[in-house]
């Protein structure tokens, strides 16, 4: 059965299912008459709770630092974080987290440089795992005291990004 929810004005989106509703990336509704030609700036990422109007939804991820990114979000099946993902820039995308479990929580930079595909394939525990475009390559960041480490070592046929976080 079709439910009443209805979501306008978004694109380049997923629906990222999270509790009761869930993340999907939009931009502002565009000037009367220009909706088909208003340029594509300022990709926010939205929380919606099912049975709300579209107006009852709330920013969970913007960066008006730069605003031709586009921004798809993501939730594992175990609910534990959000995953942004950041494109427009180069031919990859880059990847940030944020813990969903705490309030507080801020977000974390996985892969700020949009140079590689990161296919994300699920979190086991607190590991994070992608699945890059480079062939051979696995990526570990690991935490120590103050700041992340990233790593990179050659397997033959695994394709894993592992990021131990917060």
């Amino acid at each position: 059965k079709p439910l009443p929810d209805h979501i306008e004005w978004a694109k380049f989106t997923d629906a990222a299912w999270y509790k009761d509703g869930f993340f999907y990336s939009a931009y502002d509704r565009p000037v009367e008459g220009k909706e088909f030609s208003n340029a594509n700036e300022n990709h926010r990422i939205y929380y919606h709770k099912m049975g709300t109007p579209q107006s009852a939804d709330t920013i969970a991820f913007e960066d008006p630092k730069h605003p031709l990114h586009f921004h798809t979000a993501a939730v594992p099946e175990n609910e534990r974080c959000l995953l942004v993902f950041v494109g427009g820039q180069g031919f990859g995308e880059g990847v940030m987290v944020k813990d969903l479990t705490r309030p507080d929580a801020k977000w974390v930079t996985v892969e700020p440089s949009q140079n590689y595909e990161m296919g994300f394939v699920d979190m086991i525990g607190d590991d994070l795992y992608f699945k890059p475009d480079l062939l051979y390559y696995v990526h570990v960041i690991e935490k120590n005291e103050e700041y992340y480490v990233f790593t990179s070592y050659i397997f033959r046929d695994i394709f894993f990004f592992n990021f131990n976080g917060e």
